[in-house]
């Protein structure tokens, strides 16, 4: 039997949440790492910025620290903190293909790093391309309109999330959609958000 279109929702946006708690982990562990292992002192000892610097990953200065900046602004956007405005997608696609290989590691921890960053950014273009469907379905099937008038606390009909739940679902994926589309973003608790869908069967 086909699921409802509202029990879909709630099951796309339950993996997807929990998918995106592991891109935040990750971030913070990359991010902490990077500066509690030698990474940020071998990167910064680089000449140029177009110099290669992991030999796995094909990163050059430029793309390493694209990936770090990255990392930060990932915690900061589910941590209620205003991010930098860019085209994080972009850098995705860079961190993904890279460029050029370094002929040795700098070290292990860069290396380390730089993998881990390239399976983030593959991971993240990812999961921009599910939020992106999941909203197309969320206005498509006219969900929204339907509950225009319930009340926040309200069960969603042939699903076991509230209005409230799905509406702070929405407005999440809207804003990371925005956050890896170069466009204004607006700073709110979504870790909270992520945390309160637990609950959700």
């Amino acid at each position: 039997m086909a699921l409802s279109i509202t029990k879909q929702l709630q099951n796309d946006t339950k993996a997807l949440f929990r998918d995106l708690n592991e891109v935040l982990d990750d971030s913070q562990d990359i991010y902490d790492a990077y500066w509690k292992t030698d990474a940020n002192v071998k990167i910064a000892a680089v000449a140029l910025d177009t110099d290669p610097v992991t030999v796995g990953t094909k990163f050059n200065k430029t793309q390493y620290l694209s990936g770090v900046s990255l990392v930060e602004q990932i915690t900061k956007f589910f941590g209620n903190v205003a991010v930098a405005q860019a085209d994080y997608n972009g850098t995705c696609q860079n961190l993904k293909y890279g460029n050029t290989a370094a002929l040795t590691p700098l070290s292990v921890a860069t290396e380390d790093l730089g993998t881990r960053m390239c399976v983030l950014a593959m991971n993240l273009l990812g999961y921009q391309d599910r939020a992106k469907h999941i909203l197309e379905s969320y206005h498509d099937n006219s969900v929204s309109s339907c509950m225009a008038s319930w009340s926040s606390d309200q069960v969603v009909f042939g699903s076991d999330m509230t209005k409230q739940q799905l509406d702070d679902a929405m407005i999440l994926f809207t804003e990371f959609q925005d956050f890896m589309g170069n466009a204004a973003v607006t700073t709110g608790d979504y870790m909270s958000t992520l945390s309160k869908w637990k609950s959700v069967p």
